[in-house]
Formats: structure tokens, sequence, C-alpha cells
């Protein structure tokens, strides 16, 4: 026969619920900030100035600087004196001599170029160059395109038409004109005169000019400058 079982009664204590008290909170007072004032502009005070004073007296213009000029003098032919260039002769290349060179779209304007250059007697022009030259030693003919001239008087007197200076001759150059044999007569040693030959073109150098020159028609003749 089985037991009854007894259940034992359960004692449990109550639950008690703790009250909840809230923190209160504090927050510090927000304290607004001034506004800034709007920075002033700091004004300068303005000094009126004063009216231009004119001077009481008139000012008297200014005198130009006269410079005396001095009286010209008549031209005295030297052994530098150069004026001119002779005629310009076409196709003919004075060789060799060469000083500087300077440009030109014609042979004419060589000539001013060369009277401008210290030590410059002859030139010959080809291409738009002016090639300047000391003097004439070595003349090509049938050079195509070329153009050359002496410049006179350089260091000869004037040039005697018709007129032979015979004797005394040191040696010969070829020369189209009795310009050119000017400067090859300078530029030779010992040579104080000369008598260009029209029909061979030729110059034929002196030591010395004869008492009583000879006439001929195809013969120009000069004297070098000492």
């Amino acid at each position: 026969t089985a037991k009854p079982v007894t259940a034992k009664p359960t004692t449990r204590k109550p639950i008690t619920a703790k009250p909840v008290t809230a923190k209160p909170t504090t927050r510090k007072p927000v304290t607004a900030k001034p506004v800034l004032k709007p920075v002033q502009p700091i004004r300068t005070p303005v000094t009126p100035s004063k009216p231009l004073q004119l001077p009481s007296k008139p000012v008297k213009p200014l005198q130009p600087v006269k410079t005396p000029v001095a009286p010209a003098t008549a031209n005295t032919f030297t052994a530098q004196t150069k004026t001119s260039c002779s005629s310009i002769q076409k196709d003919v290349n004075f060789n060799g001599n060469n000083i500087t060179t300077a440009s030109s779209s014609v042979a004419e304007g060589c000539c001013n170029l060369c009277l401008l250059q210290t030590g410059c007697n002859a030139f010959s022009w080809f291409g738009g160059t002016c090639y300047l030259k000391s003097g004439i030693s070595f003349i090509t003919s049938g050079s195509t395109g070329f153009r050359s001239a002496a410049v006179s008087p350089s260091y000869c007197a004037n040039l005697e038409s018709g007129v032979d200076y015979t004797g005394n001759d040191i040696t010969s150059a070829s020369s189209v004109t009795a310009d050119g044999c000017c400067l090859i007569c300078k530029n030779t040693n010992g040579c104080k005169a000369f008598s260009w030959v029209s029909t061979s073109s030729m110059c034929l150098l002196k030591s010395a000019v004869i008492a009583t020159p000879v006439a001929n028609t195809s013969v120009v003749s000069g004297t070098v400058w000492v």
C-alpha cells in the first residue's frame, strides 16, 4: 500500500521592490556671448593742399648755346685721301688683299663702304657681298657676275691721258683701267709712276718719270703721291 506524499509548504520571502529615485540633472546655465560690434574705419583727416604759388617775376626762356663753327678749309689730297670710286669694271675680279666683307645689294654700294673702311683702296662685288681690299695685285678678267673698282684718287696725282712715261720700267701688271695701275704701283716697292696701255690693258710700273713724256693716244700715265 503506497504511503501518501505530503507536500511541504514552501516559504518564500516576499520581493519588495526598491523605489527608484531619479537623480536630478544639474545643467550650467548657458550664458549668451556678447555680439561684437563692427570695426569702424579710421578716418584720417585730409589736409587741404596749398594752392600752387606762381613766381611773381616772369621766368626768362633758356637761351640756346651757340657752338662756334670752325671755318672750312680747302681739301688737300695726301697719300691717304679718298674721295670717290672709279668706274666699276664688269666681269672683273681683284683677287686677294681682302680686308673684310660687307653686304650690298648693288656693286655701287661698295664704294661708300670702302670709303668708310680704314685701309680700303678697292673692292670686288659678287652676289650681294662687297669684298673690301687694301689694294690691287691680281686682276682676273672674264669673271662673270663680278664687279670691281678702285677708290680714287687714293694715292695718285691727276692722270694724264695721251701721255706715255717711257723708260724706267720696273715691272708690268694687268689692269683693265688706269685707276687700277695706281694702286698696283702704290703696292709695288720702288714704283713712283706708271703708264697704262689701253690696247693691252697693261700697267708699266716705273721707278721715275722722264723729263719729257711722249705723246701716245692709247696710253694714260700718272704718278704716285709720296
